[in-house]
């Protein structure tokens, strides 16, 4: 018993000895090691495509989330993970990385939102759609060119409403579709949508293109290639005025 007590009595000096030798290195440490303070801020915004944030706007939108500049405070005292969540609050960013340095710089990388195409709506009010499925507004200082989208709401609906429906579901995958294709993007210039009805004008052509509801859009658009590929090449491109791809395993074409 008495040897069991001596062996605890040791371990616990012993951790005593510890615990105050390494205060004492820290101390040591923290009077030859001083805190290292912020020496400059470097900012990285992608794509380079885009113009939405300068690095100017970016500065200030970090400024509004801090008390004091960066530059000059304790890189110990900086909490990169909350700034990285503030700075992703605003409209024009999609996500946000802030890394420390040990030669006191602090690295902010941004992801611009990039848009997929633009809304006007019943009041010739401007917005962008995002990749992300995220409302955003218009720049007065750069302008993305997307396809465009006219959108009549009836007059109960609210725009609100309209805004959800564009940035979800089927038809927010028929406009990611048309963004990030290189034919489809060159080909389709304008969007009407009409309570919930989807209507197509191409660049080129005149025709009007009823795609009706969005549902199975997939096939709707591969009937509207072989219309192109097959049809309007003999028939004339300027041939028929309304083309329609409402109906299963038809394209109707109306002059």
């Amino acid at each position: 018993m008495k040897f069991e007590n001596g062996f605890y009595q040791q371990r616990i000096i012993a951790l005593i000895g510890f615990s105050l030798s390494l205060y004492l290195i820290l101390g040591i440490a923290r009077i030859a090691f001083p805190e290292r303070q912020c020496q400059r801020v470097e900012y990285q915004i992608k794509p380079d495509s885009l113009k939405f944030l300068s690095k100017t706007a970016l500065q200030d939108a970090l400024q509004t989330h801090l008390l004091r500049p960066l530059k000059g405070t304790s890189m110990n005292k900086i909490n990169t993970h909350g700034l990285e969540k503030a700075l992703e609050t605003h409209p024009f960013i999609e996500s946000c990385e802030i890394y420390k340095s040990l030669n006191g710089v602090i690295k902010i990388e941004v992801d611009q939102e990039k848009p997929i195409a633009r809304i006007i709506d019943n009041n010739g009010n401007g917005k962008y759609i995002s990749q992300t499925g995220k409302i955003i507004p218009l720049s007065p200082t750069y302008t993305a060119y997307t396809t465009l989208i006219r959108k009549k709401a009836k007059a109960k609906q609210k725009q609100n409403d309209t805004d959800t429906y564009l940035a979800q579901g089927e038809l927010f995958e028929l406009l990611r579709y048309i963004a990030y294709s290189d034919f489809w993007k060159d080909q389709i210039a304008e969007i009407e949508v009409v309570e919930n009805q989807v209507l197509m004008y191409p660049q080129v052509t005149r025709q009007r293109i009823l795609l009706g509801n969005p549902k199975q859009w997939k096939n709707k658009l591969r009937k509207l290639l072989l219309f192109y590929q097959k049809v309007l090449p003999i028939r004339g491109w300027n041939e028929y005025r309304e083309i329609d791809l409402r109906f299963k395993n038809q394209v109707i074409g109306r002059r």
